[in-house]
C-alpha cells in the first residue's frame, strides 16, 4: 500500500470518527482511555457519601432514643411524688 493510499484511508477514518463524535454524539472511541474508570470512581464516591450519611443518621437517631429513654426514666421515677402525671402517662399510653 502506498503512502498516498494510507493517508487517504487515515483521513477517511478520521472523518468517520469526527462524524460519529460531533454529529451523532455516539463515538466509537471514548474521549480518553480512563473515561469508564472515572464513571466508576464517581459511583464509588456517591455510594461512600451515602453510606457515611446513613451512618450519621443512625448515630443521631440512636442518640435521640438514648436521650428519650433517660427522660422517660426520670419521669417514671417521679410517679410517687406526682400521681397525676402517672395517670396521664398511663392514659396516653393506652390511647396512642
Amino acid at each position: 500500500m502506498t503512502i498516498d493510499k494510507q493517508l487517504e484511508e487515515l483521513r477517511t477514518q478520521i472523518h468517520y470518527h469526527d462524524y460519529l463524535y460531533y454529529v451523532t454524539n455516539h463515538p466509537e472511541i471514548s474521549d480518553n482511555k480512563d473515561s469508564n474508570d472515572i464513571t466508576l470512581d464517581k459511583q464509588k464516591i456517591r455510594r461512600s457519601i451515602s453510606s457515611i450519611v446513613n451512618q450519621m443518621n443512625i448515630n443521631a437517631s440512636n442518640e435521640i432514643e438514648r436521650q428519650n429513654e433517660n427522660k422517660n426514666r426520670l419521669i417514671r421515677s417521679t410517679y410517687l411524688f406526682n400521681p397525676v402525671s402517672y395517670v396521664q402517662n398511663i392514659w396516653n399510653s393506652c390511647t396512642s
